[in-house]
């Protein structure tokens, strides 16, 4: 993989550094989802964030690095931390799954994050490896938490599943219904929350209970 990479130079106060890390995270998140991996440069990033190159390298010892960092930033906004509490064992599975997937949605389908897919998407033919970190990053962990609360339902008996892995699996992918594609290939779209939120409504009632007619 192309890797661009500079010896450290002196170290900084730690507020200065601070300073200058936020700078250089912001200007790699807003390059690499403008351009894609591929035509961002590290100098194009010292540039934006406005310090040399060599404090960028102080930062981080390579653009794989940089991009690793932005992909983990992007991760806490497609699943923020306060989305963990949703998935306490004690909320009803409808409502949990309803406010779980309104979360999501609402994350996955702003411009930035649609920007960023696309990014991932062309770039990766061609690096696998930065399929990899987001495939790791923002989707695994979503997965995650639907996975966790699904198996916390199991054992409450409130739920079953023969595969609580691939349920989650399965719930992410309804969820996104055709939008995503849609939004991908760059189809302009009016996505209000209530709307989002009907979607997610709808998605975990399919999800629990199914198409058959309930008694």
């Amino acid at each position: 993989m192309f890797n661009e990479t500079m010896p450290p130079e002196g170290r900084l106060t730690r507020r200065d550094s601070q300073r200058k890390y936020r700078a250089i995270l912001a200007a790699g998140t807003k390059l690499f989802i403008e351009r894609g991996f591929v035509q961002t440069s590290m100098d194009a990033v010292s540039q934006e964030a406005s310090v040399s190159k060599r404090t960028v390298y102080v930062h981080f010892n390579s653009k794989e690095e940089l991009f690793s960092a932005v992909v983990r930033g992007l991760c806490n906004e497609v699943v923020p931390e306060e989305v963990s509490h949703l998935g306490s064992p004690d909320g009803g599975p409808l409502e949990v799954l309803t406010e779980l997937g309104t979360v999501f949605l609402t994350s996955i389908y702003t411009p930035e994050m649609v920007s960023l897919f696309q990014m991932v998407v062309s770039d990766s033919r061609q690096f696998p490896e930065i399929g990899k970190m987001f495939l790791d990053g923002p989707v695994r962990r979503s997965q995650g938490i639907i996975h966790a609360y699904l198996q916390a339902q199991m054992k409450l008996g409130k739920l079953h599943f023969k595969q609580p892995d691939l349920a989650a699996v399965q719930f992410m992918g309804m969820l996104k219904t055709d939008l995503q594609m849609r939004l991908l290939f760059s189809q302009k779209i009016k996505l209000p929350r209530a709307k989002l939120r009907e979607i997610a409504a709808c998605t975990a009632d399919l999800f629990l209970h199914g198409a058959v007619p309930r008694r």
